[in-house]
């Protein structure tokens, strides 16, 4: 086997993007030019993540019950920490709330950080079956829905012709 592999030999078919199978999980990951220990790069740097997998999902048509925290430090500490919801969701908002409550409970003041990342797995193609919340903040792809318009915004003029402010650092600085 190892010899076959070595000489580049593999009987595995060529699988087209939408005939592979689904992952276990969809997340996004930032290393940062500068180890930094500013809270609000933190949580500006969070916020685009979260953006980030909340459109991935939408995209695959999938929704995610656990979402899962990486953290590294400047000492090449990797560190981890997940929470499960009740119900699947596919909202940024959500797993940006979520995220920010992880961070929080891994109390990272005063380190200097390299990494941040955030993934959702448990994944399911279902939309969530729990009531909904009185107040929103559950999964809404109704075509008037922010997320839905914001994903047609760039799915036609690119991915930075509309964001978050608190997911731009340098504007958020200014206020």
């Amino acid at each position: 086997v190892m010899y076959r592999m070595a000489r580049g030999e593999d009987n595995t078919p060529v699988l087209a993007e939408n005939e592979r199978p689904q992952g276990k999980s969809i997340g996004n990951e930032h290393t940062f030019d500068r180890d930094t220990a500013d809270p609000v790069l933190w949580h500006a740097t969070l916020l685009a993540l979260c953006d980030r997998v909340g459109r991935r999902l939408r995209q695959a048509e999938l929704y995610g019950r656990t979402i899962t925290l990486k953290f590294r430090t400047a000492d090449f500490r990797t560190t981890t920490h997940a929470d499960s919801l009740q119900a699947a969701t596919d909202s940024e908002k959500v797993i940006f709330g979520v995220a920010c409550r992880l961070l929080e409970d891994l109390k990272p003041a005063g380190k200097q950080v390299r990494l941040l990342g955030v993934s959702v797995s448990k994944l399911s193609s279902s939309p969530p079956l729990a009531q909904p919340d009185l107040f929103g903040g559950g999964a809404d792809r109704s075509p008037g829905s922010v997320s839905v318009v914001v994903d047609k915004i760039r799915d036609r003029f690119g991915s930075a012709a509309i964001g978050r402010l608190g997911a731009r650092r340098d504007e958020l600085r200014r206020f």
